[in-house]
């Protein structure tokens, strides 16, 4: 996964190296990190809080409030038997696109909301399997930093509920 980071992000540097500013000046990159917390657990069992990452790389459609991109997340479903204190935790690496509407309030504050779909590869105790699901997101935008929640659905019932902290680079709006 790292592998694919850094091609991305070499990719992206090339493209706005080498491509017409008309093109490069409507791309943008996102880093972020975050807090998630499973939603559907067993009886019995308590959530723990644990850590989100990802990166996504969108296209925003020139004088138009759209942009459509591809996403890279990892996050971590866990919780706690509260009678054994044992500990699951499921990790699930999620790649997939996603589409985007903004609303412009005030210079440099924008609202969005987000849809991705995603391939995801979920590993953990016991667990090695290919999956899909589906990730709705909403927030606001501050200049270059992003706030926002989201809910990852997975079919294989690892739903997560998350706030991430996202530094946005690139697109002139």
């Amino acid at each position: 996964m790292l592998r694919y980071l850094i091609l991305c992000f070499v990719c992206f540097v090339g493209v706005m190296a080498g491509s017409a500013r008309s093109f490069v000046q409507n791309l943008e990159a996102e880093l972020w990190d975050g807090l998630c917390i499973p939603t559907n657990m067993p009886a019995g069992t308590s959530p723990k809080i644990e850590m989100s990452s990802g990166v996504s790389f969108r296209y925003c459609f020139e004088n138009k409030p759209w942009a459509v991109g591809h996403f890279i997340q990892n996050e971590t479903h866990s919780y706690i038997d509260k009678i054994s204190k044992d500990t699951f935790s499921a990790s699930i690496a999620s790649f997939g696109l996603m589409t985007e509407y903004r609303r412009k309030i005030e210079p440099g504050i924008f609202a969005f909301m987000s849809m991705g779909v995603a391939a995801e590869k979920i590993y953990g105790d016991q667990l090695d399997k290919w999956s899909y699901g589906l990730m709705p997101k909403i927030g606001m935008e501050l200049d270059f930093m992003r706030v926002s929640f989201y809910y990852h659905m997975s079919r294989e019932r690892f739903d997560t509920f998350g706030l991430i902290l996202g530094l946005n680079i690139g697109s002139e709006k």
